[in-house]
């Protein structure tokens, strides 16, 4: 006979119910005369799939070298939470020839009925849907109210809704958010740069690209908490989404402020302009790809072939604009609106020559940082090359601003990355195109 028990958290109470059932197969074993092989007992794993229940996994593969006849479970809560993972492993061991009896509740004596403990099996997933939607309900009345993340760097916790500004962890935010704004170092050369001086994460080690990347993008440092931007939409799998920014929850925190609002935006801009689309996604494939939006709800417009020739649609069910534009047509409009924009002035001298004076300004701080023995010479080269293909881009650049509109070039003539260092985004309705240019 083998026992299998769980408990969902690491927490003392929850591993004192472990230490329990253990006991309880142990003497149930002694009284039915059987020989108690081994207990499988996965600790602080949820129920509602097998990912993560090494146990679980070890007691199936067991029951296929034939380690026992019999496994006996105090619950089928504890056996999965999850109807379907509960039948597909409950078949599997019935089809090895080994019977499994749930103890508690005289579920024992149902026997193999597929029925019932499919029924008992449905039950207990409900249960678990039911905590938590009592869960997701209790994190909205909190997010409503300005509940605080238990963990935040730059902070201490206070209470569920208050934080404290750590004095030491404030100051090493400010100075990240100065790195990336105002020296142009990247994410992982923060990283790098922090570790490098002993300053540790918010639980202690070394720093991440991640790590750095989660601050610079968080707006409570700028005195705004935003809570609601995300939801579980699969309770089973604990697929989390981001919800639409309509429904995040913004609350005005000045007292929490470490950069100024002028700071963090200017971060969320390098940000967003040094985010690399994923290989393959819709988002980088085309030179409007994530810059065309529906003019009524926001939502960026997806291309479609047709046999007439491609058309920009919005995707939002419902939408009271809905607008499709032919792409040929959108190409045009565009591409005269650009010609009478930009009419193909010779650029001042100065813009060139001032932006690669910012290259080899960064260039010679790269040096200095080698030098100084803060970063390595792998990261060195990785830098350098950096520098050299925005040089390269440099000259794109200043080819944009001379002969392409001027010349009567088409609109779709342009690359995707010149595109987007032009515009903003450009917002469409059935009608009429309007276009928002970036700062230059």
């Amino acid at each position: 006979m083998a026992a299998y028990c769980r408990v969902s958290t690491d927490r003392e109470a929850q591993l004192e119910s472990l230490e329990n059932q253990k006991r309880f197969f142990e003497d149930f074993a002694e009284k039915q005369g059987h020989q108690l092989v081994k207990i499988y007992a996965d600790e602080g794993i949820s129920g509602r799939q097998m990912k993560g229940r090494e146990q679980f996994l070890q007691m199936l593969r067991d029951a296929q070298e034939g380690a026992f006849d019999l496994v006996t479970v105090k619950d089928i809560s504890r056996f999965s939470r999850n109807t379907v993972d509960f039948l597909n492993a409950f078949r599997r061991l019935k089809s090895l020839g080994v019977a499994v009896w749930f103890l508690s509740g005289s579920q024992g004596l149902l026997g193999d009925s597929e029925f019932v403990l499919t029924i008992f099996g449905a039950l207990a997933q409900e249960e678990s849907a039911n905590l938590s939607r009592r869960v997701k309900f209790g994190k909205q009345e909190g997010a409503k109210r300005g509940r605080v993340p238990p963990e935040l760097y730059g902070y201490d916790r206070v209470d569920a809704f208050t934080l404290r500004i750590n004095p030491a962890e404030g100051e090493t935010v400010k100075r990240i958010f100065h790195w990336y704004t105002g020296e142009g170092i990247g994410c992982r050369a923060i990283a790098l740069r922090l570790t490098a001086l002993g300053i540790p994460a918010k639980r202690g080690g070394d720093w991440n690209a991640k790590g750095v990347r989660r601050i610079l993008g968080n707006p409570v440092y700028a005195g705004e908490l935003v809570n609601n931007r995300f939801e579980t939409v699969d309770f089973l799998s604990g697929k989390t989404g981001t919800r639409p920014q309509g429904e995040w929850l913004r609350h005005p925190r000045p007292e929490l402020a470490l950069v100024t609002r002028k700071e963090f935006d200017a971060a969320q801009r390098i940000l967003e302009s040094r985010a690399v689309p994923k290989a393959g996604s819709p988002k980088g494939r085309y030179p409007l790809s994530g810059l065309l939006c529906c003019a009524s709800c926001g939502e960026p417009l997806v291309r479609r072939k047709r046999k007439a020739g491609a058309r920009w649609l919005c995707p939002t069910p419902g939408c009271p604009g809905h607008p499709s534009v032919g792409e040929e047509e959108l190409n045009r409009a565009l591409g005269m609106y650009f010609s009478a924009r930009l009419p193909g002035e010779t650029p001042r001298p100065n813009r060139g020559e001032s932006a690669s004076a910012a290259l080899h300004q960064r260039e010679e701080r790269v040096k200095t940082l080698f030098q100084a023995g803060i970063i390595s010479l792998e990261e060195l080269k990785e830098r350098l090359a950096q520098l050299e293909k925005m040089g390269e881009e440099l000259q794109k650049w200043e080819g944009i601003n001379r002969p392409v509109f001027s010349a009567g070039e088409r609109f779709s003539h342009l690359t995707r990355p010149e595109l987007h260092r032009l515009v903003e985004r450009i917002d469409a309705d059935q009608n009429r195109v309007t276009v928002h240019l970036k700062q230059l």
